[in-house]
């Protein structure tokens, strides 16, 4: 196993990339094969055109979501975070339960301090609810509308029935003020979900902005191709 620290990976998963950073001076497009299948973890494949949509300004899908999210919390072993599949979440809210006990019972034997639950609502846009474990805390984070007391109730209510320390969420306290949000457009949601991710496991101020997201858009390929966390946002950690 690698020394727990905040950039320590679990290297039992399966890896492998066949892509290069992207570079300044050539544009994403030229540099990709759409066909291939450049990284494999956690049991999901992440295929060029999928790295291309990231870069371009397209809406995130789920495997580019789910990767990145459970990339954050494997490459900061000290935060102690989790995820869970944005399809597990999915099948919850839509009271689709056949095989969720099987499907969750792995959190039980996991010691951890929050659960990143990565949201698709509408069938069109990206918000996550993060639960704070150690505090008792629920995090609501949507870059584009309010609160949606629904989803939070539905999330406490099943996750709570098959998650021991979930037990009793729906009474924890619920935060959600003072976050980034995007404007001009509606395809930025997911980057800015995987980039609430990002800094609130290590423990950073929510200074990021929508005039960024180009360049974040552009650091999270990167980080999903080289399978590690920007070194100079994380020596900051």
């Amino acid at each position: 196993q690698p020394a727990a620290n905040s950039n320590s990976l679990n290297f039992n998963l399966r890896i492998y990339s066949s892509q290069e950073l992207l570079n300044d001076n050539e544009s994403f497009e030229n540099q990709i094969n759409y066909n291939n299948i450049i990284t494999k973890a956690f049991n999901i494949e992440i295929s060029r055109s999928d790295l291309n949509n990231v870069v371009t300004g397209e809406k995130f899908n789920d495997s580019i979501l789910n990767f990145y999210l459970k990339l954050v919390c494997n490459s900061n072993q000290a935060s102690k975070c989790i995820s869970i599949d944005s399809l597990i979440t999915h099948k919850v809210l839509n009271s689709s339960l056949r095989g969720l006990p099987k499907s969750l019972e792995k959190y039980n034997n996991q010691s951890f301090f929050s659960i990143f639950c990565p949201l698709f609502l509408n069938g069109n846009h990206w918000a996550i609810i993060i639960f704070d474990v150690l505090n008792k805390k629920i995090h609501y984070y949507d870059s584009i509308f309010g609160p949606d007391n629904s989803v939070i109730s539905k999330l406490c209510s099943i996750l709570g029935k098959y998650i021991t320390v979930l037990n009793g969420s729906e009474l924890w306290n619920i935060s959600y003020n003072g976050y980034p949000k995007q404007h001009g457009n509606d395809k930025d949601c997911g980057v800015f979900v995987c980039t609430y991710a990002k800094y609130y496991a290590f423990n950073r101020p929510f200074d990021f902005n929508q005039e960024q997201i180009t360049e974040i858009r552009k650091s999270l390929a990167n980080e999903i191709i080289s399978f590690e966390i920007d070194k100079k946002f994380t020596n900051n950690y």
